[in-house]
């Protein structure tokens, strides 16, 4: 065994993490694995899904979050666009009705034209559907095991403090 351990560290920056999938998807088919996942944002939530699940299902698993079933049905899908126009569309589609499995608007077609909607909320959008989608994808047990070490930053939003949550305390 070697006398080092291998990080996994993951940034937020939403579709970045996708891309994390990737390199780690790259990384699981050269026949390594990271001895420790820390993550931020949306990182901490696809480490969660590398270290909260067996090696054989963790593939599986960030393709059930990166590619789930239903993607390509927004007007944006339509492939005789030029990439521009396509991209603006799709940001304006996930504005308006969110992104299934991960967050909905909190008001009728997206909280950007219903402000009063979110009067007094901190966000526009509930993330309650990502709860359900981690509860489905995360083997919690496994994950505090702390098999593979993962660590999480988050930001208290009421402070402001940072707050890390580590399986190794």
């Amino acid at each position: 065994m070697p006398d080092y351990q291998i990080a996994l560290v993951l940034s937020g920056g939403n579709a970045l993490s996708a891309y994390h999938a990737g390199v780690y998807e790259a990384l699981h088919e050269s026949g390594i694995e990271p001895d420790w996942v820390v993550g931020a944002s949306i990182g901490a939530i696809t480490g969660a899904i590398i270290a909260g699940n067996r090696r054989e299902d963790r593939l599986d698993r960030l393709r059930a979050l990166w590619q789930p079933a239903g993607t390509g049905s927004s007007p944006a899908s339509l492939g005789w666009m030029p990439e521009t126009v396509h991209r603006t569309m799709s940001v304006m589609w996930t504005m308006a009705v969110g992104r299934p499995g991960i967050f909905a608007p909190l008001g009728p077609l997206g909280s950007w034209w219903w402000p009063h909607v979110c009067a007094g909320s901190p966000s526009l959008y509930e993330s309650a559907p990502l709860g359900k989608t981690l509860e489905r994808l995360i083997d919690f047990d496994l994950l505090q095991s702390g098999s593979v070490r993962y660590a999480a930053l988050a930001v208290d939003i009421e402070t402001g403090e940072e707050v890390i949550f580590d399986t190794r305390h």
